[in-house]
């Protein structure tokens, strides 16, 4: 195996610790101290000194096989947590946290403790306790949520940005209640089969719809007259794309299904357009480029 030197990796050594560039990060641009728990008083003080509130726990770098440590360390506002399978429970104690980001997990987390959370990218599961008490959200990403529906997060009203992975969602029931929402990502939801409640985002700019086969009535959207950017990839084709018409904001259109009666002409004048070719299609995709 090849071991890459620190200048080619998103880390610098700074002070004898580790940090990882943090470019990416939609919430915080503040860069992520990798704990190495073999020196962990010295960075619990080193820290404090230095006025550092962003971790990251990643045993590529210094392996860490509990996370008991997280006790020393509570003035923690943001924590990254790429390694599997710890026993999370220590982040209960953390109750300045502002943003926390799971990959997998065992142990339990009570939303409860957080009263300032602002950003959570984590996988559903039961053990997640209250998070329908997480309001002060604005950015969160779940993995496999289980409802059907977003009935349990209707007072999410600070959230700006949304991203569900295989959702197990049926409608967007409740979804009227997030009425800040900016960004919608929807991936690989297989039993969707109703948008109805988009309509009530005023503010939503974005909609990313991928994988939704059952999705095949996209009136609601034209509801969206806010919209800029709108992708609808592998969804369920439908009769006319008539829905677009009033959305007069939009900049960027990427339609992956078929349309039935074949008319393109709602897509003149968007300065971004993409499908699919079809032989019935009024327009193709060459007489938008």
């Amino acid at each position: 195996m090849t071991i890459l030197p620190l200048s080619m990796l998103p880390v610098y050594e700074k002070d004898g610790f580790l940090f990882f560039k943090n470019k990416k990060d939609p919430v915080s641009k503040d860069d992520k101290l990798i704990v190495d728990v073999s020196k962990i008083d010295l960075t619990v003080i080193y820290m404090q000194r230095n006025n550092l509130k962003n971790v990251m726990i990643n045993s590529s770098y210094f392996p860490v096989n509990d996370l008991s440590f997280l006790k020393k360390m509570q003035f923690m506002q943001r924590i990254s947590i790429v390694d599997r399978n710890h026993d999370i429970s220590p982040v209960n104690d953390l109750h300045e946290l502002r943003q926390i980001g799971v990959e997998g997990f065992n142990g339990f987390i009570d939303f409860n403790n957080f009263p300032n959370l602002e950003s959570l990218g984590i996988d559903w599961s039961n053990k997640l306790k209250n998070l329908e008490n997480a309001t002060s959200l604005k950015w969160l990403w779940l993995n496999n949520y289980k409802d059907v529906s977003f009935e349990r997060f209707t007072n999410f009203s600070h959230l700006t940005y949304l991203y569900l992975y295989r959702p197990s969602i049926v409608s967007l029931k409740g979804i009227d209640g997030m009425i800040s929402l900016n960004e919608l990502n929807i991936d690989t939801a297989s039993k969707l089969e109703s948008i109805d409640g988009i309509e009530k985002l005023n503010h939503l700019e974005c909609l990313y719809i991928y994988l939704a086969k059952k999705l095949n009535i996209y009136y609601p959207i034209s509801k969206v007259i806010s919209l800029k950017q709108l992708e609808l990839r592998q969804t369920g084709e439908t009769q006319s794309i008539n829905f677009i018409k009033s959305l007069t904001h939009l900049e960027k259109v990427v339609l992956g299904f078929k349309v039935l009666d074949g008319n393109m002409s709602d897509l003149k004048g968007i300065k971004k357009v993409g499908f699919i070719d079809f032989p019935h299609y009024s327009h193709k995709m060459k007489d938008f480029q």
